[in-house]
């Protein structure tokens, strides 16, 4: 006994559509919740993009200014400003941004560590490169955050983690070398 294609075909459409009914319905449920999301996340994305480009910013400039030999002083206040603006923000925006603590963490020490290269400005340049994919990377799991109404996925918390160990990692082993060389100078 064969079905008529016309009654499978009549099935099918009416699976399809109770499909898209659940669906259209899953996301109006969740829609409030993204939209707190957004509302909690939009009033502080413009204060935390110009805090983390202003770190970056201003430990370039301390680093070509270490470079050349001119006055630092100014550029380590400024980076101070937007590393004290970064930290009220960071705890302000810690369950919006989950996962992502280590990285904003990570940010606000980067023009503390900068200081560190003083004496080698071209090892300080590839730590600040490793800074700069940190940024990169805050950046697209902060846009994906807001624009997704949710948290950061996995795949922009690990990516970003990751930049965070990179960074790390390169300024601890350079730490490890200036106190050897400082211990072994005495």
């Amino acid at each position: 006994m064969t079905a008529d294609p016309t009654v499978v075909a009549a099935v099918i459409t009416a699976g399809l559509a109770l499909v898209g009914v659940l669906v259209a319905a899953l996301m109006r449920w969740r829609q409030p919740a993204r939209n707190a999301h957004r509302d909690g996340l939009g009033p502080s994305l413009q204060q935390l993009a110009r805090d983390i480009s202003g770190i970056m910013a201003t430990s370039t400039t301390y680093l070509r200014r270490v470079e050349r030999g001119q006055d630092t002083s100014e550029w380590i206040a400024r980076m101070r400003i937007h590393r004290d603006a970064l930290k009220r923000m960071r705890t302000e925006l810690r369950y919006h941004l989950a996962g992502l603590d280590d990285g904003l963490h990570f940010m606000t020490r980067v023009g503390d560590y900068v200081q560190h290269y003083k004496s080698d400005p071209a090892t300080g340049q590839k730590f600040l490169d490793r800074a700069d994919q940190l940024r990169v990377a805050l950046d697209k799991a902060i846009a994906y955050a807001y624009s997704e109404g949710r948290t950061p996925s996995r795949q922009r918390r690990w990516a970003v983690n990751r930049r965070v160990r990179d960074a790390q990692k390169f300024h601890d082993a350079w730490m490890e070398r200036e106190d050897l060389g400082s211990s072994s100078a005495n």
